[in-house]
């Protein structure tokens, strides 16, 4: 009998994984971290392509969409090894910064070296994988579509065994990298902290130490976990020794579906589903409680919540309420209830406005009391404001005619109301 978690809870977790580490992408990508934002890319994709596949096949294996099953296999086939050699461009990335070389970094050529690796070998990997693809594709229920490699010599040497690799190779860099920062501490904080604020070089500090915290948690989780699948595999009774190119694409075009009482029937079928499957949701979520909750993030978080709050503010206009008078000088006002599009325009006596009297509107309007005519670029001068338009009709004849003067009789100068 299985004891893994029922397949909602496993949505839930892989589309709030899906968001959670997406969060910190733009400043990531703004600071220049490649090796973050494939680790973030790869991640998001793999949590939001297991989503998909658990809510489509949740519960059955009906064979409703074969050309995704195509797409959906080869981004599992590609996160297998996307992941790991994104922590492997995090961890050379901090040894080069650790090094004798670190002044002679190229940042932009350092960028393609690590983009060619977390994207070009993944492609790769996809292309090789067509050598030992017995057919277009399985359909597991309650996980949805899932690689048909066949269990043969030359999957490990093209598939199973590189995420070990890879690891290894990772756990090189994060060691030298370890070594060069507790050698070399002294030098690297003068240079972190030159030219810097206490702030900012507290701030770089702590990046480089979440980072090869991130680093070690995926190489500790990548080893073991692809050495047990691959012990898993091993020993199963599917292993078969390579035959011919032939046999193993001998009816290729088909899609196996197979329901859950089969591929839960045993334990190591069910390790070997819900291990891949599971990895990349807590890649996810390790990174955000990484970077996610940080000092970086909590300012960005701040700066999102202050312009949300100016949006909403302007959002909620409402009709103007009090007055303020001004001579006639070919000014035009312009009434707008904010979220309308509707306009009343006319010649300004009175000016109606919403009780938020701004600095800059006071100015404009004693300008206008002493006598002055605006003229701007365009045909008409406009004073933008959260709940209305002033505009200066540059064609008008400044004072009023003796008709006008009777039926607007002179205001107080300067009556511009409560602020």
């Amino acid at each position: 009998m299985s004891h893994e978690p029922p397949n909602d809870v496993f949505s839930a977790f892989s589309i709030t994984g899906f968001i959670l580490v997406l969060i910190p992408f733009y400043w990531h990508a703004e600071g220049g971290n490649t090796g973050t934002c494939l680790f973030m890319f790869w991640s998001a994709l793999g949590c939001f392509n297991s989503f998909v596949n658990s809510r489509v096949w949740n519960g059955n294996v009906l064979n409703v969409a074969p050309v995704w099953c195509d797409i959906s296999t080869r981004i599992i086939i590609a996160i297998n090894v996307a992941i790991p050699l994104s922590t492997l461009c995090i961890t050379r990335r901090l040894y080069l910064i650790t090094s004798d070389v670190a002044p002679k970094l190229n940042k932009r050529r350092e960028a393609l070296i690590d983009l060619s690796i977390g994207f070009g070998l993944p492609i790769l990997d996809v292309i090789l994988s067509y050598i030992v693809q017995g057919h277009r594709a399985n359909i597991l229920e309650d996980v949805g579509c899932w690689p048909a490699t066949v269990n043969t010599d030359w999957s490990y040497l093209i598939l199973f065994s590189w995420p070990i690799i890879i690891g290894f190779i990772s756990a090189y860099y994060g060691m030298r990298a370890m070594l060069n920062f507790y050698t070399r501490r002294k030098e690297l904080n003068s240079m972190i902290s030159s030219g810097s604020t206490h702030d900012s070089f507290s701030y770089q500090r702590s990046l480089y130490i979440r980072l090869m915290v991130l680093a070690l948690v995926d190489i500790c989780l990548t080893v073991p976990i692809a050495s047990y699948l691959v012990y898993l595999d091993r020993s199963s009774p599917s292993y078969y020794p390579y035959a011919s190119w032939a046999w193993i694409h001998a009816d290729f075009w088909r899609i196996d579906q197979i329901p859950a009482v089969i591929w839960k029937a045993t334990t190591e079928g069910v390790a070997t589903i819900e291990l891949s499957r599971w990895s990349n949701v807590l890649s996810a979520f390790v990174f955000f409680a990484l970077f996610g909750l940080a000092q970086e993030a909590q300012k960005n978080y701040r700066i999102f919540g202050g312009f949300v709050k100016r949006v909403g503010h302007a959002a909620t206009g409402h009709r103007f309420q009090k007055y303020v008078s001004a001579p006639a000088c070919g000014l035009r006002y312009v009434m707008l209830t904010a979220g309308s599009s509707r306009a009343h325009s006319g010649p300004v006596h009175p000016v109606m406005f919403s009780g938020a009297t701004s600095t800059a509107f006071t100015n404009e309007s004693r300008m206008f009391h002493s006598g002055k005519k605006t003229r701007g670029t365009d045909s008409a001068s406009r004073i933008s404001y959260i709940d209305m338009n002033v505009v200066l009709d540059n064609d008008a004849e400044i004072g009023l005619s003796p008709m006008d003067k009777d039926k607007y009789p002179p205001s107080p100068a300067h009556d511009f109301g409560p602020y």
